[in-house]
């Protein structure tokens, strides 16, 4: 049994390590060539035992990885304040809605995202729903705007916006 713990022990110990160099490789930006070398002691009943260092499939102390692509984004929407939480920038009867959202790129390379807009009746943001009108606009009725760029979209198109490390595109859909 005390072996048996021992052993736990010891697992538990390396995960620590493996997940503790894990973390330091967060926020470096991918294609990185990362070297490092490592030193396992330890010891079992007290007795010290031969320390493991790390060496690569050539036998060199240094160990190497290429830190891989992360893509990770975030949407958030934005009221009317540009703060956090979704609501039309005007009442519902009201013309000239806006819906905004901010993507951010969280991941640790540049990234192309495709917008996709989509035009759904039966919630809080009908194109084009005001007293004066029975129904929905046509979908193309609806536009949107993603920042940087300044260009007017309709929902037929699919723009894509790309992001560098930590930078946040805006997206604003008006009816």
């Amino acid at each position: 049994m005390k072996l048996f713990n021992k052993s736990i022990h010891l697992s538990v110990s390396l995960a620590a390590l493996f997940f503790a160099q894990a973390s330091f490789a967060d926020g470096t930006e991918a294609g990185t060539v990362v070297s490092n070398t490592a030193t396992l002691s330890y010891a079992i009943g007290g007795v010290d035992q031969s320390p493991i260092d790390s060496k690569d499939e050539n036998g060199n102390d240094e160990t190497t990885f290429t830190v891989d692509q992360k893509v990770d984004l975030t949407v958030t929407g934005k009221n009317a304040d540009l703060k956090s939480g979704v609501s039309p920038s005007s009442p519902k009867t009201a013309t000239a809605n806006k819906l905004t959202y901010e993507l951010s790129n969280d991941g640790n390379s540049v990234q192309d995202f495709k917008i996709t807009v989509s035009h759904l009746t039966g919630d809080d943001f009908d194109a084009g729903t005001t007293p004066a009108t029975t129904a929905p606009q046509a979908a193309q009725a609806c536009e949107f705007t993603v920042s940087p760029s300044a260009t007017v979209n309709t929902l037929a198109d699919t723009p894509t916006v790309t992001l560098g490390i930590d930078e946040t595109a805006r997206v604003m859909i008006e009816s």
